[in-house]
């Protein structure tokens, strides 16, 4: 019992769901057609389906084509890539459980890799044709070589047979329609045989049958033969196209039935398929796309008040695809220009009227640019076909043609008229004779012409030149009446009224400025001319008058003007954009092309009933949605047909109906219909890093982060949308950093950045969808540009330490090397020190190695033996020379340095007392060359004196014949050399004499000498020294001795 209940709810609950569904199900669709002018390589369409991303994959016999809605991407063979596929006629495909799709083609079995954005071949050698039909969770079935069925894992791609069809059955492409009944493990195939009927193919047993449906209307020679067919999972059965019409297969019991509601409606049809609405669409050949609902028996001819557009796109149907959005796809037998017909559901908000001749639903002629409303509700559209009055109601046209027309009882000719508009109660045309410019009026009902009195103004009563009417300078001003600027032959113009009540046509204003270009009155106050030269001008109709205003406008050069009477603000056509003004023209708003509006001139603007902007340019009409600033332009989406419009206003009817005149026909749009589009997704299509395609083993689709170093800073984003409403005239924005402004740009845009500096990143990118809203998901992008390693924080931190390091090191060094140096110049202060107390020390030695008591004394008593000789003046001269001697001694003692001269003069005093005292038993002789300054030389004092005095009392003093002392003084490479020379007895023989001497003379002077030129060498004077010599004669025999001092050149 509760098996039957639940049997019965789940009946209850499918006709529930099938009732709903067709309630819901769209009855109107717009056809699109896409071809090579769109970039469709077409040839005959085999196959279509849709990926997990929303792409439409087409295989034709000229490749493999992907779809995004706007741009085809075409793949095809290539000896040059290894990943591509392997045949350009592709015949069929699936797509697994993994969402690759495995492509079958005439060379072979390939399968694109969805997540690597890569084809992989599979089938193996020997395989001609390879056509896959079916997938399950694990395996996909393919036909291989027109007889054999294989299996291969989705995973792995391992091939297995699964079995061998005889000769006798025969399949082709149409087994890309086989069905598959997982609870029985049973294929059902559609055969190229055409007495067969369906095959039925038993996996567990591997036995082939065929079923055959019977002749439901007795046709002679009945073939049981069909193209097409498709799989029903909620009603469990194959709905199959054939020649005698639809035929319903139930896979349960097996049987066949005849679909009666499409008797005579199908001759011969192919494409057959079920859409999200779960109904059948089915191709007849030559008549009508037909789409049966089975849950009501209802059949809908697709184009049925348009037979033309249903032949053209119902004939040579071959593949009919229906998408989960509710799309259907027709693709065709051959090429024949018709490429691929994309069929969107909508609620058209654009309905066109043409010119029919025949038909009361169409215009006479669309030569012509005035249109206005009048009171009643009608349309009026001036022609030179005739004036053409619209009813909305009944969408029917009333034709007043010229010939219609009698003046005088006459018949008023062809071209002899010109229509120039309505008065506003809809009762009476004006027109104007061609051959004068003179205004008429027309009764509609009678139609019988008047004369129009005219009323000039008293300046210009004289004037009686006709003035010429022209319908582009026509505007009605409601209940004001209508206004009409006429111009004469002299470049003159004026401003004329017709009242409601009154048909006299009456002179406002006369001005001979320039010449007017168009009349737009606003709200039945304002009057605004436009000039062919600026400045323009402004008028306020007060009290049947015009009183001319100044405004912003007159010095700006607008195209067309309205006002919103909710806040008397003005909206303004300008080319290429529309201003918003408040009621004192202060600016508020400037709409253009980054807001989606056209890159073409704004020719014309209106209100619809919600306060939105309506604007046409020459080839497009567009919607500015007010409250959120996003601006619409309509395509063939909404059933607008491709056409040039004119220049003039743009009526709004009182249901709130926006009508467009252009050259082709007259576009009625109603804006409380306007469709409500799905979001558009925006997908990334290639990155180029450096102008080098960026390698990754995921597809750029999967891609949402890029690690690049310092030097990939050139990055090229090209983008795409996923939309298959727009047409290719969304727009997509995208900001690299979150509180940067959205950048606006069109529909397959390349986002270039040159020169990025290392650091972070996010790249928002969004598309708008047909009504040019974006609200589709947002897509990111990270973007990380590693620095060099030098400007790593890692690195700047190792470089900061070693710094850091180095600085320290550096003090310390300098610490240290100040330490060391604070101790050499102690040490050296100290030695300093030192020497000049050894100096003091040494120099007071040779003061009192000069003064020694035995020099003094041998003096004294050399004086006194001059005395007791009673040799006055020899002891008064020795006694002289002796005093100043030990003058001298003691006054350059004081110094450490004296003048050359000084020294030797206290030297030839010494040798003078030395000569007296030995009784000149040896001479001497002092030599100085003539380039020596001794006024100005610096030596040391008392270095000569003591080598002297040695070579006196060690050489000299021993030798029995008269000594000679030559004393000789030069200069040479910044030296000062004193050579001392003596003809005594040598050192050896003076050493020998003074061992055997009972009493030794010891001479400190020497010692204390060598000691001073070595200091005077160590505190950095320069370089000195004392070198000694042994003369020897040429027999072998001592000759004397040699001494040089060296001393460096000191001068003052």
């Amino acid at each position: 019992m509760n098996k039957i209940k639940l049997i019965f709810i789940s009946i209850i609950a499918t006709f529930i769901m099938n009732v709903l569904h067709s309630q819901d199900a769209p009855t109107r669709y717009q056809a699109l057609n896409w071809n090579s002018e769109q970039g469709f390589y077409f040839g005959r369409v085999n196959c279509m389906i849709q990926d997990k991303y929303g792409f439409l994959w087409i295989g034709t016999e000229k490749g493999l084509n992907r779809f995004d809605g706007n741009h085809f991407k075409l793949y095809t063979n290539s000896e040059k890539k290894n990943n591509s596929i392997p045949g350009n006629y592709i015949l069929n495909i699936v797509e697994d459980s993994l969402h690759n799709l495995w492509i079958g083609s005439d060379k072979g079995l390939t399968r694109y890799i969805m997540g690597a954005d890569t084809f992989s071949l599979v089938v193996s050698q020997n395989v001609a044709r390879a056509i896959p039909f079916w997938c399950t969770y694990s395996k996909i079935y393919c036909l291989e070589n027109s007889s054999t069925i294989v299996s291969y894992d989705t995973k792995t791609a391992k091939k297995s047979e699964v079995i061998k069809f005889p000769d006798s059955i025969r399949l082709d492409i149409r087994i890309s329609f086989s069905v598959f009944d997982s609870s029985t493990q049973t294929f059902w195939i559609l055969p190229f045989s055409p007495t067969i009927g369906l095959c039925k193919l038993s996996l567990s047993t591997g036995k082939i049958e065929n079923l055959r449906w019977n002749c439901f209307k007795n046709i002679p020679q009945h073939q049981h033969f069909a193209e097409g067919m498709c799989y029903d999972a909620n009603r469990n059965c194959i709905w199959i196209n054939n020649s005698e019409g639809l035929i319903k297969f139930n896979i349960k019991d097996q049987q066949f039935h005849w679909i009666k509601e499409l008797d005579g409606m199908v001759d011969y049809g192919v494409g057959i398929a079920k859409d999200v609405y779960q109904r059948i669409w089915i191709g007849t050949g030559s008549k009508d796309i037909l789409i049966y609902d089975p849950s009501t028996g209802t059949v809908q001819q697709l184009f049925a008040e348009d037979q033309n557009l249903a032949t053209r796109i119902n004939n040579m149907n071959f593949r009919i695809y229906c998408t989960p959005n509710g799309m259907a796809w027709i693709g065709y037998w051959i090429a024949a220009g018709k490429g691929l017909t994309q069929l969107i559901p909508v609620s058209n908000p654009v309905i066109h009227y043409g010119v029919d001749g025949n038909s009361p639903k169409s215009m006479s002629s669309t030569a012509g640019r005035n249109m206005v409303e009048s009171q009643d509700g009608k349309i009026w559209i001036s022609t030179w076909g005739g004036l053409n009055i619209f009813d909305p109601r009944y969408s029917t046209f009333q034709v007043i043609k010229q010939t219609d027309i009698s003046l005088n009882g006459k018949k008023m000719p062809n071209n002899s008229l010109d229509f120039l508009g309505a008065s506003t109660d809809g009762n009476m045309a004006f027109i104007s004779l061609l051959n004068s410019g003179e205004i008429l009026t027309l009764n509609i009902a009678t139609k019988e012409i008047n004369h129009v009195p005219t009323i000039r103004l008293a300046e210009t009563a004289d004037d009686n030149t006709h003035y010429v009417f022209t319908e582009d300078k026509y505007a009605t001003m409601g209940d004001a009446g209508s206004i009409f600027a006429a111009s004469r032959s002299d470049g003159k113009e004026a401003i004329f009224l017709i009242t409601k009540s009154h048909s006299i046509l009456r002179q406002m204003c006369p001005f001979s400025i320039g010449k007017i270009d168009r009349l737009v009155p606003v709200n039945d106050e304002m009057l605004f001319i436009r000039m062919e030269t600026q400045p323009n001008l402004t008028y306020r109709l007060k009290n049947g008058s015009l009183e001319r205003i100044i405004t912003k406008l007159d010095s700006l050069q607008w195209n067309d003007i309205v006002q919103n009477p909710k806040d008397n603000s003005y909206w303004v056509a300008f080319s290429q954009k529309i201003i918003h003004y408040d009621n004192d023209f202060a600016f508020l708003k400037q709409y253009d092309q980054k807001d989606g509006l056209p890159l073409l001139d704004v020719l014309s603007i209106q209100l619809d009933l919600d306060g939105n902007i309506w604007s046409n340019t020459e080839r497009s009409i567009s919607r500015l949605n007010v409250k959120t600033g996003e601006i619409t332009t309509l395509s063939q989406i909404y059933g607008l047909p491709v056409q040039s419009y004119h220049g003039g206003p743009i009526v709004r009817d009182n249901e709130g109906d926006l009508y467009f005149f252009g050259y082709s026909g007259l576009d009625r749009i109603r804006p409380q219909s306007m469709p409500v589009f799905p979001p558009t997704t925006i997908y990334i299509k290639s990155i180029d890093i450096n102008q080098e395609p960026f390698q990754s083993n995921i597809s750029v689709m999967e891609i949402d982060k890029l690690h690049l170093d310092y030097t990939q800073n050139s990055i090229n984003i090209s983008t795409g949308t996923l939309d298959y409403y727009s047409k290719g005239l969304n727009r997509i924005r995208y900001k690299l950093e979150e509180s940067a402004e959205w950048q606006y740009a069109p529909d397959n845009y390349v986002i270039h950045f040159e020169k990025l500096i290392p650091g972070n990143y996010t790249l928002e990118m969004q598309a708008s969808n047909a009504s040019n809203t974006f609200s589709g998901p947002t897509r990111y992008l990270q973007i990380t540009i590693d620095p060099a390693f030098w400007n790593t924080w890692w690195f700047r931190t190792i470089v900061a330490i070693l710094l850091v390091l180095l600085v320290y090191i550096i003090i310390r060094l300098r610490i240290s090397q100040k330490f060391k140096l604070q101790i050499e110049r102690t040490e050296k202060e100290k030695m300093l020190s030192e020497l000049q107390q050894k100096t003091s020390e040494l120099e007071m030695q040779v003061l009192r190695a000069q003064m020694n008591p035995h020099f003094i004394f041998n003096s004294l008593n050399s004086i006194n033996r001059f005395i007791l000789q009673n040799n006055r003046a020899q002891a008064s001269e020795y006694l002289t020379k002796f005093s100043k001697l030990v003058r001298l001694i003691l006054q350059n003692s004081q110094a450490k340095l004296i003048t050359l001269e000084s020294e030797l003069e206290s030297l030839a005093l010494y040798l003078d007392l030395e000569a007296l005292r030995f009784d000149y038993r040896f001479d001497y002789k002092i030599s100085i060359a003539k380039d020596l300054d001794v006024e100005a030389l610096k030596i040391p004092p008392l270095v000569i004196q003591p080598y002297v005095e040695n070579a006196i009392w060690h050489g000299l003093m021993h030798k029995e014949e008269k000594g000679q002392l030559d004393i000789e003084l030069s200069e040479e490479d910044q030296l000062v050399f004193i050579k001392i020379t003596d003809n005594g007895i040598g050192r050896n023989q003076a050493e020998l004499l003074a061992s055997k001497s009972a009493t030794r003379h010891k001479s400190m002077g020497l010692k204390i000498t060598s000691e001073r030129i070595d200091l005077f060498r160590k505190s950095g004077l320069g370089d000195s020294g004392v070198k000694i010599n042994d003369l020897i004669n040429p027999d072998g025999k001592p000759a004397g001795t040699e001494v040089i001092i060296r001393i460096p050149v000191i001068y003052t």
